[in-house]
């Protein structure tokens, strides 16, 4: 998506600047008021589009762990390397 790709673009230049605010002129640079405009027309384009944000799935504790925990028998059948 090229609209996400000039948004990332123009977000890690403003975070690169001292301070967005032009202190002569008491007002924000004009690049950041161009990512500001970017920033809504990304929102409405994933609006239209009917994106929403959804939580992802998440298994609970205890069928986590059951996947992540090794038997205990195995750890000890396995030889040190070398």
């Amino acid at each position: 998506m090229r609209r996400k790709r000039l948004t990332d673009s123009v977000d890690a230049h403003v975070l690169a600047m001292p301070s967005p605010v032009n202190r002569q002129r008491r007002c924000l640079h004009p690049v950041a008021r161009e990512r500001r405009a970017l920033v809504g027309q990304l929102q409405s384009i994933l609006r239209d589009l009917g994106l929403e944000r959804r939580a992802k799935p998440v298994a609970d504790l205890a069928s986590y762990l059951a996947t992540r925990v090794a038997p205990r028998g195995s750890s000890r059948d396995m030889k040190p390397p070398g």
